[in-house]
């Protein structure tokens, strides 16, 4: 380890040295001051007009030696500043000389050390490019409050203030090179709110936030289904939907609340991964059993600072261009009352060791699976939503690739939207199945139609449950439910035979 450090430092001199060298090619005296910095090995500078003993300038005056050293010390400040890559092994040498002069950033270290030991606290740690992408599916109310450059090279640590099995916005991040440690941070940023136990008062150890619909009513208004059983945007095209809840106990200058965000997102086989998402966020009135809209500042402007080792800004300008908001809530559309969308909650089927608090991907319908000695696992590479371009009908399995938020209990509540028409009602299978493998756990998850929810699954719940109390024999007529599900699966025959 030493050895690698001291080859590191030795091969950090050498590229100093050159770049010092390129830059003052036409100034001889900052090249001597960059061969007296970093000698290879003794060298003799008795016939230079700069003698190293009497360190005179072109005027024969003298100059002091600190003057030169000073001069040594800001050039190679602009190169490592300006010229160099930033590698991890560079953002440490800056910081290490930088971090003992700023007050604040050390300051902002010092609290968010003692307040992650006195009070709970849940952490996510994860690539900074991972962070920087997906902030969304992190801290839904708040961006990454780190610039994009170099990320791959860089880690981020997140901190989320708990107040039981509730999350708070009290939040704090750190970015660091290598092993997380005092010695790599690079970077730190801190919420605006900060809570103390009196703030937790109020809920009398209890959070009520109710259960709003909403993003439900938004995917049926923004979203459509089209004759093949896929899921389509208002341009027509193909798209996997879904939507999660955060709730979370939240402080303003308004005071502290119980306020339940939902977060709508989609993402189209033409963009990859990019994703478009809009937010709505709700404050639960007990007293009138009903939500109202909160309207929040922006998300960069939730924080109340982010500062790098030597004490400069470190909020980015913008926001990523991953995750693309749209306005899903604000859609005023009517909806299909006559089918609308179904979904399913995969985390409310899969066993309690596939639910972590990372960002998991989700195969749906994707590959096949073939059950080995560490049971189901992927035996394809193919990019993201293998959607055929010849036959829309072959993708009426709702097939592709969906991120999944990081939180846990995020996790539970989310909800993957499929049309009323799907690959359940008109299957040969006595008993369909959607299969969902996480990538990450190399696990498989299945969905029964049983397991479908909403829209006219729910009321044929409702209508088989009516039957069974007026009597046995009333149970097997068709229903109105039972009946659009016939007509609708009538139509997908006769458009297989069209083609």
């Amino acid at each position: 380890m030493k050895e690698n450090r001291n080859n590191a430092e030795a091969e950090f001199e050498k590229e100093l040295k050159k770049k010092m060298s390129d830059l003052s090619s036409n100034v001889d005296c900052f090249g001597k001051i960059s061969a007296r910095a970093f000698p290879e090995r003794d060298q003799d500078f008795s016939d230079s007009e700069l003698t190293v003993s009497d360190l005179e300038n072109i005027t024969g005056k003298h100059r002091a030696v600190p003057l030169l050293k000073w001069i040594s010390a800001a050039a190679a400040a602009v190169v490592c500043i300006g010229v160099l890559p930033k590698t991890a092994f560079v953002q440490n040498f800056l910081c290490n000389l930088g971090r003992d002069n700023n007050k604040q950033y050390r300051a902002l270290i010092s609290e968010i050390k003692s307040e992650t030991d006195m009070n709970t606290y849940k952490v996510y740690d994860m690539p900074l490019s991972d962070y920087i992408a997906d902030d969304i599916l992190v801290t839904p109310l708040y961006s990454c409050p780190f610039e994009d450059e170099n990320p791959d090279e860089l880690n981020v640590r997140v901190y989320v203030r708990m107040f039981q099995e509730c999350p708070t916005n009290q939040i704090y991040a750190v970015e660091y090179a290598g092993d997380f440690d005092d010695g790599n941070f690079l970077a730190a940023a801190g919420s605006k709110a900060k809570f103390t136990d009196k703030d937790f008062d109020v809920f009398n150890n209890k959070c009520v936030f109710g259960n709003n619909n909403e993003a439900y009513n938004a995917v049926s208004r923004s979203f459509s289904s089209n004759k093949y059983g896929n899921i389509t945007d208002s341009d027509g095209r193909v798209v996997k939907a879904a939507s999660f809840t955060y709730d979370q106990i939240f402080k303003d200058e308004s005071g502290v609340r119980a306020l339940q965000t939902q977060v709508v997102y989609s993402t189209v086989p033409d963009d990859e991964e990019r994703y478009y998402y809009d937010t709505l966020t709700t404050c639960y009135d007990e007293q009138n059993d009903s939500f109202n809209a909160v309207n929040l500042p922006d998300e960069a402007k939730l924080w109340k600072c982010s500062l790098n080792f030597d004490g400069s800004d470190a909020m980015p300008k913008t926001r990523s261009e991953y995750f693309e908001r749209k306005d899903f809530f604000g859609d005023v559309t009517e909806a299909d009352s006559q089918f609308p969308f179904s979904w399913y909650e995969p985390y409310t089927l899969a066993e309690g060791a596939v639910i972590d608090d990372e960002i998991q991907t989700l195969e749906i319908d994707r590959s096949e699976s073939t059950e080995g000695e560490t049971g189901f696992k992927l035996t394809d590479t193919a990019p993201i939503f293998t959607f055929s371009l010849t036959s829309q009908d072959d993708n009426a399995d709702g097939s592709g690739i969906l991120k999944t938020p990081a939180d846990s209990m995020m996790k539970q509540t989310l909800r993957i939207y499929i049309p009323f028409g799907n690959k359940m009602e008109y299957s040969s299978q006595s008993d369909p199945t959607i299969n969902i493998i996480v990538r990450e756990k190399n696990t498989l998850i299945q969905v029964h139609k049983n397991d479908l929810m909403g829209g006219l699954y729910d009321e044929f719940r409702r209508e088989r449950e009516e039957k069974r109390q007026q009597g046995a024999d009333s149970i097997y007529e068709h229903s109105k439910v039972e009946t659009n599900i016939y007509e609708w699966s009538q139509s997908v025959t006769e458009v297989r035979t069209e083609q």
